[in-house]
């Protein structure tokens, strides 16, 4: 799964009325896991191991029970989040459904996605006037990050995986900051740039140039001139002020189809389109039967026969 899979998959067992449990692995959590597994395979509902890369010791016997368990509630399901890892067991991952959670292409659908999850208490949770602002703000900004992951080595020197976690920590820490201001004084900007660019979302970050242009974002985005008229991120990208979620959804959904590159900060030959375009092609071409230029050697298929085989 990817990075922040657990929100959905619970969000989607309510949709579906199904109980879900979790147990976030680690040592000495195999205990708990093995509760977990006979409970949800007795009485059904869905079971929901995070984090197996911490508890690689369980995964045999997890295996082992998937296998060999034979009376399961029609009900039961057994989710696995994990991050890659070298001893991570093969034979689990390929008797196993695999998903992945990506982010969605263009500024507008990640903004659009991540407006679906801020509900109207969220959007009501401060009486001061600038908690929406910042609010979208943080969003735009979310967005605009994921975005130029999609641009490889050009959009970040270093992958980062920035998820919703990020988003909902730098969310909470707005809201707290805002609530415990005095009225009367104006928002320590320094501690929000710092809080946001450094901890929330420059925590994952570990190349100079890369926090350098997280900073860069941060600190133009995230000033008094953000509650001003004139204020926009880019051209054509300003921040609507609304008082319900379905009002932004609604503008979000006017903005345009295709961003202009300038706005992720990325050369204009380079689009994201075609470096998934790429990635895609190269992947076909890497999985192809390949002859030996030579004609006498064996197939790739030949190979990988032979291999088996001896294993």
């Amino acid at each position: 799964m990817g990075s922040d899979p657990t929100d959905s998959i619970i969000a989607l067992g309510k949709r579906l009325k199904i109980e879900t449990y979790c147990v976030s692995m680690g040592q000495g959590q195999g205990i708990h896991a093995r509760k977990l597994l006979q409970q949800t395979v007795a009485h059904g509902g869905w079971a929901l191991l995070q984090n197996c890369h911490l508890g690689l010791d369980f995964l045999d016997e997890l295996m082992d029970t998937a296998i060999e368990t034979e009376n399961v509630h029609e009900s039961f399901r057994l989710w696995i989040t994990t991050d890659i890892h070298k001893q991570f067991p093969i034979t689990l991952l390929q008797m196993s459904i695999k998903f992945t959670n990506e982010p969605p292409q263009g500024l507008r659908a990640g903004l659009k996605r991540t407006y679906s999850g801020v509900n109207q208490d969220l959007l009501d949770a401060s009486k001061m006037v600038q908690w929406k602002p910042l609010l979208y703000a943080v969003a735009f900004l979310h967005s605009t990050i994921q975005e130029r992951c999609k641009f490889g080595s050009l959009g970040w020197n270093i992958p980062y995986e920035f998820n919703q976690a990020d988003f909902n920590a730098a969310v909470q820490f707005v809201q707290n900051h805002l609530n415990r201001m005095d009225t009367k004084k104006r928002i320590c900007w320094n501690t929000v740039c710092y809080m946001i660019g450094e901890i929330q979302y420059g925590g994952r970050v570990t190349d100079d140039f890369d926090k350098r242009l997280m900073n860069t974002f941060v600190k133009i985005w995230f000033s008094e001139n953000t509650f001003s008229q004139e204020f926009s991120f880019y051209k054509g990208y300003s921040i609507p002020k609304y008082t319900m979620v379905d009002q932004y959804l609604q503008y979000i959904q006017s903005l345009p189809a295709y961003d202009r590159r300038c706005l992720v900060c990325t050369p204009m030959r380079i689009s994201p389109t075609k470096v998934v375009s790429r990635g895609v092609l190269d992947t076909i071409l890497s999985i192809q039967p390949k002859d030996s230029s030579g004609g006498g050697g064996e197939t790739r298929e030949a190979v990988v026969a032979t291999l088996a085989d001896d294993m």
